[in-house]
């Protein structure tokens, strides 16, 4: 009876033993563990630049990609994180004597994860906002490219020569309107597009309302080369009306005169007939 107390009393102590190695295995896991992720979070914040944007729609897109991969290494932190947490609250309750100094060192990592995460979270938003601005500046380009190429067509100096000619520039200048019309709703979207981003209060607001400016200016030109060279044309369909018009009165004045100048022949010639005849008659007298 004696050994076999003696035997439990040892396993005891054995299993107390291991508990212990076992507990404070775990408090130097905590330890490592709350090391390793401070400096996997300092390394996070080493790699965001909340700064770093795009300067057209590809760099933009390839700032977002490196983003993703860069939020799946966060995803991976916060499971080491809330790993973490979980250990806290267990060691907190096997080691109250180490309560106090296990929670701060807790709640130092959790403040910084948070940091982390936030600015993570701002420089995401930011490439956002970054995209629309990005896209919008290429809508500017485009359109505005579109408008300076129907300006270049609008304003040839090229005049018809006879009436058809004159109806079909005039025709194909009402094409040009056509086209113009046709991008009405593009133009409307892309006012409305930075009118939102301005109301979003977006990073770049004064530079989206000179955008907004340009493209009203540039609209307004292309309105007054198409009114400029609408006058051109209806002038020149006008003069080459009145051109053929003074062709048609000349060919008429022309045949008429010399009609008149016929019809003169045979009333002298029947004049000279009776003076003829009349002169005959007397001398038979």
């Amino acid at each position: 009876n004696n050994l076999n107390r003696k035997w439990d009393d040892l396993k005891k102590n054995a299993e107390e033993r291991e508990q212990q190695l076992l507990s404070a295995y775990e408090v130097q896991r905590f330890t490592r563990d709350a090391e390793e992720a401070q400096d996997w979070i300092s390394e996070k914040f080493e790699q965001l630049d909340p700064d770093e944007l795009g300067q057209d729609l590809r760099s933009v897109k390839r700032l977002q990609k490196k983003h993703e991969a860069y939020e799946r290494d966060l995803n991976a932190l916060g499971d080491k994180i809330r790993e973490l947490d979980d250990l806290t609250k267990r060691l907190i309750n096997t080691h109250p004597e180490q309560a106090e100094v296990i929670i701060q060192k807790q709640q130092v990592i959790q403040n910084q994860w948070t940091d982390l995460t936030s600015k993570a979270d701002l420089h995401k938003a930011k490439l956002l906002d970054d995209y629309d601005y990005q896209k919008f500046l290429t809508d500017f380009r485009d359109l505005a490219a579109v408008i300076q190429s129907i300006i270049q067509q609008i304003s040839s100096d090229e005049l018809a020569k006879d009436v058809p000619g004159a109806e079909a520039l005039l025709e194909r200048h009402h094409e040009h309107r056509s086209e113009i019309d046709a991008r009405s709703g593009a133009f409307q979207a892309f006012e409305d597009f930075g009118n939102d981003l301005i109301n979003a209060e977006h990073f770049a607001n004064d530079d989206i309302k000179q955008h907004l400016q340009k493209m009203d200016d540039i609209r307004q030109q292309l309105e007054a080369a198409w009114k400029e060279r609408q006058d051109k044309l209806d002038e020149c369909l006008e003069l080459q009306l009145f051109y053929r018009d003074c062709d048609t009165a000349e060919t008429w004045m022309e045949s008429r005169e010399k009609a008149l100048k016929d019809e003169a022949v045979e009333v002298v010639e029947a004049a000279i007939k009776r003076h003829e005849d009349f002169d005959k008659a007397i001398k038979a007298q």
